[in-house]
């Protein structure tokens, strides 16, 4: 019986990386994000709100996620990039912050950019919910979520910068 249950969320995990399940239909694409409460990798409790003034992209990801993996060093360099008119995060919700760090020396991602989410709590938070990963939000200054793309996408192409742009300015 453990095995089996075992299979199946397995299964259940791999079938939601990657878009095999169909993303969850979110309540509200216009209510803001702002009362969200995530970690920082040491623990400490954050809200989107007190993360920034500007737009913010808002990726949800995991270590396991084969698509999120491949996406993630376009977020960095977006990240960077960007860092004077926009904030990125990433939101992990691997079990463990040392299994988080440990993938982030390895792809030289660095640990500010980083949220953690143990408890897959915005898996399910109105108005981010989603079963699909990646999932990325893109909300305004104001975390009035405007636009969600969910799978992987190259954040540093002419046509993803261009539609930022459009979107949460």
């Amino acid at each position: 019986m453990k095995t089996y249950l075992s299979f199946l969320v397995v299964l259940l995990c791999l079938s939601a990386c990657d878009g095999l399940l169909p993303p969850t239909e979110h309540q509200s694409i216009s209510k803001p994000a702002n009362q969200i409460t995530l970690q920082t990798l040491e623990g400490t409790p954050v809200t989107l709100s007190s993360i920034t003034g500007k737009p913010l992209v808002l990726n949800v990801w995991s270590t396991w996620c084969t698509p999120c993996v491949k996406e993630l060093p376009s977020l960095v360099a977006l990240a960077k990039e960007k860092q004077k008119n926009l904030s990125v995060r990433l939101v992990s919700f691997d079990h463990t912050t040392e299994t988080i760090h440990a993938f982030l020396k390895q792809h030289n991602i660095p640990p500010e950019i980083v949220l953690w989410d143990p408890n897959g709590k915005i898996l399910r938070a109105a108005p981010l919910h989603t079963m699909h990963l990646p999932t990325t939000y893109l909300l305004d200054k104001s975390l009035v979520v405007k636009d969600v793309k969910l799978g992987e996408h190259d954040w540093n192409s002419p046509q993803m910068l261009e539609h930022i742009q459009k979107i949460v300015y």
